[in-house]
């Protein structure tokens, strides 16, 4: 038998109200609304709900051919900050796999299910080649000190920020690139899957860090360091079980959430607190009316958002 994943099983509208829509026009065929690729305020994504165009979905103002269009799990991994791999693992686990026997067709779109890996490493030289070049992020009032301590690169071939994730022990296990003008991102392939990893947890390690903030993005967590303070981030807007196990393994005694102000950073506070409330002191900072870390980092230091 081999497993699949019927996308026609997918609730995509369900699936698409988790998350915040600017400028957003709905109806029963479809959404518009200001692409979630990019900063921009005129409504050019959209995305549809029915028939067999359901989950295609085009931004016609896009300037990276890889988010121009797709599919909705391509969508959904940005959407939820992860590989394609691990949006398909959790739509599995959402909406079940079908078993389709030999000799067995299917007329809907297919996705094959992929078994889960198991440890991998990849090479240091797939962030040591790139430039110690620190311009963006500084102007997002992450300093260079700051940077260097992360291991943060510049891949000046595709103009992006390399952020490297690392398992506990430091070793190499993925890498997050985010395009330095947009919001696109992607990660390295054949690499460790990121909600098996905690980002920044192999310094808190290196440092034996007691007291840690916990961020969903990356770029925040780092904020934090900025800031002087030991910083990790999930990658998503959840937390895996993986992911508990190795805070519960490190030196951390105190958690404080530092989750984005919204929706979706108030389900995984939730999730975070009622995980590791009977394990050590849990507790939520916000950001006095700015939405996460970077912003406040930004406004106060006087940069513009």
């Amino acid at each position: 038998m081999t497993e699949y994943l019927d996308v026609s099983t997918i609730d995509i509208r369900a699936e698409i109200e988790q998350y915040e829509w600017i400028n957003a026009t709905w109806s029963d065929e479809k959404l518009i609304a200001v692409s979630p690729f990019r900063d921009d305020n005129s409504p050019s994504f959209y995305i549809y709900f029915t028939e067999e165009r359901a989950g295609y979905w085009g931004d016609s103002g896009a300037f990276d051919e890889d988010y121009r269009r797709g599919g909705i799990v391509k969508l959904l991994s940005f959407l939820r900050n992860e590989t394609t791999e691990e949006t398909i693992e959790y739509l599995e686990e959402t909406y079940g796999a079908q078993e389709l026997a030999e000799g067995d067709t299917i007329v809907l779109p297919t996705i094959s299910i992929k078994q889960r890996r198991k440890r991998v490493v990849i090479p240091e030289s797939i962030v040591s080649a790139y430039e110690d070049e620190y311009t963006y992020l500084v102007g997002r009032g992450i300093d260079e000190v700051t940077q260097h301590k992360l291991g943060i690169k510049y891949n000046r071939e595709r103009n992006a920020v390399a952020l490297p994730w690392r398992h506990p022990n430091s070793q190499l296990a993925n890498v997050k690139y985010r395009k330095v003008n947009s919001k696109a991102f992607w990660y390295e392939s054949a690499a460790h899957p990121i909600r098996e990893l905690v980002y920044c947890l192999d310094v808190i390690n290196r440092d034996l860090a007691k007291k840690a903030y916990i961020c969903e993005a990356e770029i925040d967590a780092a904020s934090f360091w900025a800031m002087g303070f030991p910083a990790i981030a999930t990658g998503s807007g959840s937390i895996s079980p993986i992911q508990v196990e190795l805070i519960a393994k490190s030196p951390i005694e105190q958690l404080v959430i530092a989750v984005d102000d919204d929706a979706a950073g108030d389900h995984l506070a939730a999730q975070i607190h009622g995980h590791f409330h009977t394990m050590m002191p849990v507790s939520r900072v916000k950001f006095g009316g700015e939405k996460d870390a970077n912003a406040a980092l930004m406004k106060r230091k006087g940069l513009r958002s």
